[in-house]
């Protein structure tokens, strides 16, 4: 789609030159298709490789500059709920798919860099899983929880040397199928019983959400930014608030401690000063 709009504006075809659509040098430049960029304007004027853009050049103003660039949707805010991935796990009908999603939760890891994971790359004994290549095209370096730790030492090695043995959309397909399995099960259990099934159980989850729930959790575990920024591998602290969804309750508890926390060291202090004082 943007082809022909270039070429309208350049007055001439423009095709993308091979290498630069093998590196996907301009994805970055575009929210939407037929929008461009100041910054797509500005690497055609400066980028070599793109010398077949060049022709855009001398248009210093184009009106799509004037128009506000649209604001990227705010991240999903879908959380676990109790009960919600034992379900699905229980409900699986892939044998890989429980740990996976188990594994998910604990690691923060995507899809992608789970089902590329091999085994030269697990050190167990360290409790850390080297991924050389990820989404932002750095090698990032994942630390592992006891409960992940304890999770690969229950699988079986694979001859290939893979961890897991999924392609990435095995896994999303898997996962889909056993969500609408517990949700029928779920369902089931609440005719037998006569309840009212709740409409936002085992609905509207995806596989990604468990990125986003294993965000959440580094946060209420007490991590920094920077230290959660490390081992999920945003890019920026702006995607990683987007996948950061901290629940209320959770917030009004940790206050809760919190203001505890603070009267008892206010309690010592006076006890301590006072001690002090009756010291002859």
């Amino acid at each position: 789609m943007i082809l022909p709009f270039l070429s309208a504006l350049a007055g001439e075809p423009i095709v993308w030159e091979d290498n630069a659509c093998r590196e996907g040098r301009l994805r970055k430049y575009l929210f939407y298709e037929m929008i461009v960029t100041p910054s797509l304007v500005r690497l055609v004027r400066e980028d070599s490789d793109l010398r077949t853009l060049r022709a855009i050049a001398k248009f210093r103003y184009l009106p799509v500059m004037q128009i506000r660039k649209p604001k990227l949707p705010r991240g999903r805010d879908r959380r676990l709920r109790d009960g919600e991935m034992e379900a699905i796990c229980t409900a699986s009908d892939s044998p890989g798919l429980p740990d996976l999603v188990r594994f998910a939760v604990e690691t923060g890891m995507r899809r992608s860099e789970m089902s590329g994971m091999t085994w030269d790359r697990v050190d167990l004994k360290n409790r850390t899983v080297t991924l050389l290549v990820t989404k932002n095209g750095e090698k990032r370096i994942v630390p592992l929880s006891t409960e992940a730790g304890r999770i690969l030492s229950s699988l079986t090695r694979r001859i290939d040397g893979k961890v897991w043995g999924m392609a990435p959309d095995s896994i999303t397909q898997a996962f889909i199928r056993a969500l609408a399995r517990a949700r029928t099960a779920y369902e089931k259990e609440c005719a037998e019983k006569g309840r009212k099934p709740d409409p936002d159980f085992l609905t509207g989850l995806t596989f990604h959400d468990l990125r986003h729930e294993a965000t959440s959790r580094f946060f209420e575990l007490g991590f920094d930014a920077s230290r959660v920024k490390e081992i999920t591998g945003h890019k920026t602290y702006q995607m990683l608030a987007r996948y950061t969804h901290l629940k209320a309750e959770d917030i009004a508890r940790d206050m809760d401690r919190l203001e505890k926390e603070r009267d008892r060291k206010s309690l010592e202090e006076v006890d301590e000063k006072s001690g002090e004082e009756s010291e002859p």
